[in-house]
């Protein structure tokens, strides 16, 4: 049955993983879950994702790193370029990219994983919104959530980066100095999905 069929693909998938009928039983658990429950099983993770379960390495502790203006950002998940601009603001945005006032990124720069109950004003929108609920509506799978980055300036977040920037970083007819923001993300080990 259901047993049989877990066990097999754990074993094919997942060799070192524990195969015992508690874990497994844990496992098939989560079929009754929300999207998002984990089951740790040593090095690996399995996730309940919307339609199914997914395999993957257990999520890096990864708490966030000061930005630089002008410096690169290393961190588990992918690289950030932010660099001040001269002269008249450049507007390209695109998943990866965004254009802020520098106004609004004032050190302390941090960026970090998002965290439940963060909020943002979006660009564009009156009220704030939780990062959660960003990441439903751009159907940011469960299993990815981990992964996902803000960044924030002051502890306020700017950037939902890959998705929003805040209403405050807009950058205006005005805006003397802005910062252009690039996002060079790590290619996912082993494509799990």
């Amino acid at each position: 049955g259901a047993l049989a069929a877990l066990a097999w693909a754990l074993a094919r998938w997942r060799p070192s993983a524990a195969r015992t009928e508690p874990v497994l039983r844990q496992i098939l658990s989560l079929l009754d879950s929300q999207p998002g429950s984990t089951v740790p099983l040593g090095g690996t993770t399995v996730w309940r994702d919307r339609q199914h379960l997914v395999l993957g390495p257990a999520p890096e502790r990864w708490e966030g790193t000061a930005v630089r203006l002008g410096e690169t950002t290393g961190t588990p998940f992918g690289t950030l370029y932010a660099a001040p601009v001269t002269g008249a603001p450049v507007l390209v945005s695109s998943r990866w990219r965004e254009v802020a006032a520098a106004g609004a990124l004032a050190e302390p720069l941090e960026l970090r994983p998002w965290r439940k109950g963060d909020r943002l004003r979006p660009l564009g929108l009156r009220g704030e919104v939780l990062v959660s609920d960003l990441l439903t509506n751009r159907r940011v799978p469960p299993s990815d959530r981990h992964r996902q980055l803000v960044l924030t300036s002051r502890g306020e977040i700017v950037w939902v980066v890959g998705h929003r920037l805040a209403e405050a970083a807009r950058v205006r007819e005005d805006t003397a100095q802005t910062v252009a923001l690039r996002w060079e993300p790590v290619e996912r080990p082993g494509g799990a999905g």
